[in-house]
Parts: structure tokens; C-alpha cells; sequence
């Protein structure tokens, strides 16, 4: 589910030392398409 920012400002994110979890915006998609991409001959299996 990709979040909507103009319903809410406050987006829930986990932090940690090294790596911060929030949910995704619609501008993360070309970046996250072209990782999966990269990645689908390793993915295909599952």
C-alpha cells in the first residue's frame, strides 16, 4: 500500500542505528522497479 501524504503528515517510520523502515510514496517506484529488475532472476524462485 503506498501512503498519501496529503492525508496525513505524520508518517510512521521504525529507526534504527543504521536503517530507518517508513512505508512507500509513490516517488520511490521508479527506484524500487529498477532494484527488482536487478533482482529478478534471484526473486523468480520464490
Amino acid at each position: 500500500m503506498f501512503a498519501l501524504p496529503f492525508f496525513r503528515r505524520d508518517l510512521p517510520a521504525l529507526k534504527g542505528d543504521r536503517v530507518t523502515l517508513r512505508v512507500p510514496l509513490t516517488n520511490d517506484y521508479r527506484e524500487w522497479s529498477v532494484l527488482r529488475g536487478e533482482s529478478r532472476a534471484f526473486l523468480e524462485p520464490w
